[in-house]
């Protein structure tokens, strides 16, 4: 079997909830030896989110996968001593309390620094560590909004739209695990020590939701909703087809314009002149939009489709997770995995998000119960003797 190509990282994860977890959630999935920290009785936020199983946390599951879950309360004074032996040899340490908290607990970056100075801080927060927002809670929907994400989405006329879920977590997590790893780079490449990394959660959908920055500093334009279509192209929709299903086409060049208009036999539109560029069929996008609803009116989503294909077009179907589940691509590809676990027996989940041809990662198991590696932590990694373990934990220390 091919060795993780992280095996030698390890991490201690001082995070909650989705965006700060997520970082060693992907960092887990490549071999990081990631150890969570939770609150004896709290635990992680996720512990509570529906939906459940039997009263097991489903969302948990997934983000807390390959982790090493054990608990500490950072607020007993003897927890220092224990967070700073995990940090002796530690590459990373992930947090997302809001700014000065960790400052509060003595973990701030210069203490960590002083214990470990090759340890990279991964520091997220809604705002980051500076600015007069800092110290404002937020999560993933108010950084939708903040960001200039949901004024964005939904149908002209209509409110803002928010994403169904930690769609800004996602994303902020993502953008974490690759500033862990660059920061990695440069200490064991160029100068053998650590940093601090300052991240937010507004910032990923911020630089996600186009050109806009560009397009207002340069001509004044702000985008505003138009429900599925974009200011700089068409056909660019969803179009109901006969079945009541939906075909999405996305038209980014002349040659695709040229394919769409062979597909639904209108190879007449080619004549107009300013049908031939983006900026005159924007022009006409209402015009499109109804030839392109009229003839997948009259097909059924796999006939739409399969015309589409035949021509080399961008389309496809709208899938909801049931549909997934079915789908031959995805099965060919195996992004659903299926993980043993304790309390469920099996889950499945998505995979990892990318392959790797010699070193690919691998999801080893789903998240642990409150504190289940305690005992291994504690006493095999740091040396500590059963007798100290359980004063820790009868003080509520662990």
């Amino acid at each position: 079997m091919a060795h993780l190509p992280l095996k030698n990282i390890k991490v201690i994860e001082l995070a909650n909830g989705l965006a700060g977890p997520g970082i060693a959630t992907f960092l887990s999935d490549f071999g990081a030896d990631v150890i969570k920290i939770e609150h004896p009785k709290k635990g992680d936020m996720l512990r509570t989110y529906p939906l459940m199983k039997d009263g097991v946390p489903l969302y948990f599951k997934i983000i807390a996968r390959n982790k090493k879950t054990i608990t500490l309360d950072l607020h007993a004074e003897q927890s220092k001593e224990i967070l700073g032996d995990l940090l002796k040899d530690a590459d990373v340490l992930t947090e997302s309390f809001r700014p000065g908290v960790m400052e509060r607990f003595g973990f701030g970056y210069e203490a960590v620094k002083a214990i470990n100075p090759r340890i990279v801080m991964a520091r997220l927060s809604a705002y980051g560590q500076t600015g007069p927002n800092s110290k404002k809670p937020g999560f993933a929907t108010v950084a939708d909004a903040y960001s200039g994400l949901a004024y964005q989405q939904g149908q002209p006329g209509s409110q803002p739209l928010l994403a169904p879920y930690g769609y800004s977590d996602q994303i902020a997590a993502i953008i974490g695990s690759y500033a862990v790893m660059t920061a990695l780079y440069e200490r064991d490449t160029i100068s053998d020590e650590g940093q601090e990394l300052d991240l937010t959660i507004y910032q990923g959908p911020f630089n996600f939701v186009g050109p806009h920055v560009t397009w207002y500093d340069q001509i004044g334009y702000i985008t505003e909703r138009m429900g599925n279509r974009v200011p700089n192209a068409a056909p660019r929709n969803l179009y109901k087809t006969k079945d009541n299903k939906w075909l999405v086409v996305a038209c980014s060049s002349p040659s695709m314009f040229e394919r769409i208009c062979t597909s639904i036999e209108r190879r007449d539109l080619l004549e107009q002149e300013d049908l031939l560029t983006a900026e005159g069929r924007v022009a006409r996008v209402d015009e499109i939009d109804d030839i392109m609803q009229a003839w997948a009116g009259t097909k059924t989503l796999d006939e739409a489709l399969a015309i589409m294909e035949s021509n080399e077009v961008a389309a496809g179907p709208v899938l909801s997770v049931q549909d997934i589940f079915e789908d031959p691509h995805y099965t060919a590809r195996g992004d659903i995995t299926t993980v043993d676990d304790d309390e469920l027996g099996q889950v499945k989940m998505q995979n990892v998000l990318f392959g790797m041809s010699r070193t690919p990662g691998n999801i080893r198991f789903a998240g642990q119960k409150l504190g289940a590696y305690n005992n291994e932590i504690f006493g095999e990694m740091l040396g500590y003797s059963d007798e100290k373990i359980a004063e820790l934990k009868k003080k509520g220390v662990i």
